[in-house]
This record gives structure tokens, C-alpha cells and sequence, in this order.
């Protein structure tokens, strides 16, 4: 799961380092088979870190043989996939494997050909970039990307559970306003039901008593 925000600057050509610990979650997701001692800054340098471990299994090194949780060594490589937002000011970005399944969610959902369908594969699947990782795990998100959310120095990271999104600072702070303008609604926590004015009296019950002064004796 991705948690936290996180503000990373781009270099003079453009990347900018993905949060250690997404770095890290983009590991794991790839499979718990993964050691923790593979993680490490080399292991993100094309995929590495997969194929150590499949060369530990004894298997060819990203021949896409299943690892036996229905992924494939070759869907594991250290990238993910972004696209814009379909709320706007902000990019999706989500791994290989969540992609996948939300590739599947819509062909699953949506009849092939329906306006539903055009509408997600429009704003979800075509739109999507596949950005790799270096072994510095740096991106290079694209300048289109950029430009649309106003990224120019500065990209902000904000987990959102099984993917994370990013902003621009401008954007992020109109985002983190806005937010906290909205009142948060309370849990759905069940209350002790009370009894309410309408309620009907049980007939065994007994009246309450109300006292009532003595009447004055004569002088």
C-alpha cells in the first residue's frame, strides 16, 4: 500500500526519484516471493531484483514463466503506469499488476462497444504511459504529462492506498484546501438505539407518580 506525501524536485533533464518507500511497495507488488534483502537501490536496475530471484527458482531470467500467483516475470519489470486524472490536476499512477487488474475490471463491466466502455478506455487505458524505473529509480514523466498538471520543479507524491498520484505544488495545496474545507462525514459506528418520544408505553409499565402539594388545613 502507498501512504504518506512526499516532495522530490526534477533533475536538468527532467526525472524525478520515486519515494523510497513506493519504490519499495512496486517491489513487493511484483510478488511475496521477493526477498527483503533484494530491495535495495541496485535491485530496481531492470528488474534485477525479479531476476535474482528467478534464477534462485532455477528459472530462465525474464522468460515470463508464472511465479504461481497468475503474474509473470515479464509483467514484473520496476515500472508503473500513470495517466491523467480523470478528476484533472493530477496524475494516476498505479503498478503493473494494478493496472492489469483494472484493465480487466472494465472488459469485465463495461459490454465491449457501449459508451461505458469508450468512456474508461478513453480516460484510463489509452491515456496510460509505462514509465520504467532506472537504477537510480528515477522517472522521466512525459512533458505532455508535465504541462498538464503544471509540474515545473517540484512533483508531489500522495498515496492513495494501491496506487499513488501526483501533483504539482500549486495543484497539490488546491487539492489539500480543498479537503479540509469539506467536512469529513463519522464513521457508520452503530449508537445504542435511545428511546424516542414516539415510542409506544408498555401497558404493564406503571404511570409516574407526580407529587402534588397538600391542600391547606382551615384556621
Amino acid at each position: 500500500m502507498f501512504s504518506g506525501t512526499y516532495r522530490n524536485r526534477l533533475d536538468a533533464k527532467g526525472r524525478v526519484s520515486l519515494p523510497a518507500e513506493f519504490r519499495q511497495n512496486l517491489c513487493e507488488s511484483f510478488g511475496d516471493s521477493l526477498d527483503k534483502d533484494s530491495l535495495d537501490k541496485d535491485s530496481l536496475d531492470k528488474g534485477s531484483a525479479v531476476k535474482k530471484q528467478a534464477a534462485k527458482k532455477g528459472l530462465p531470467k525474464g522468460n515470463g514463466q508464472s511465479k504461481g500467483n497468475g503474474q509473470s516475470f515479464e509483467s514484473s519489470e520496476n515500472a508503473i503506469y500513470a495517466f491523467p486524472s480523470p478528476r484533472g490536476g493530477r496524475l494516476e499512477a498505479l503498478s503493473p499488476a494494478h493496472f492489469q487488474q483494472i484493465c480487466r475490471e472494465i472488459e469485465s463491466s463495461a459490454a465491449m462497444f457501449s459508451d461505458e466502455e469508450d468512456n474508461l478506455m478513453a480516460q484510463i487505458v489509452s491515456a496510460a504511459r509505462r514509465i520504467a524505473l532506472d537504477g537510480n529509480g528515477r522517472i522521466l514523466l512525459p512533458k505532455d504529462f508535465l504541462d498538464g498538471i503544471g509540474i515545473a520543479n517540484t512533483a508531489v507524491f500522495v498515496g492513495f492506498a494501491r496506487r499513488f498520484v501526483i501533483f504539482s505544488e500549486s495543484s497539490h495545496q488546491r487539492w489539500y484546501k480543498e479537503r479540509s474545507r469539506r467536512s469529513i462525514a463519522p464513521l457508520p459506528i452503530p449508537l445504542p438505539a435511545s428511546p424516542s418520544a414516539s415510542s409506544p408505553v408498555s401497558p404493564s409499565a406503571s404511570p409516574p407518580v407526580v407529587p402534588t402539594a397538600s391542600p391547606p388545613r382551615p384556621s
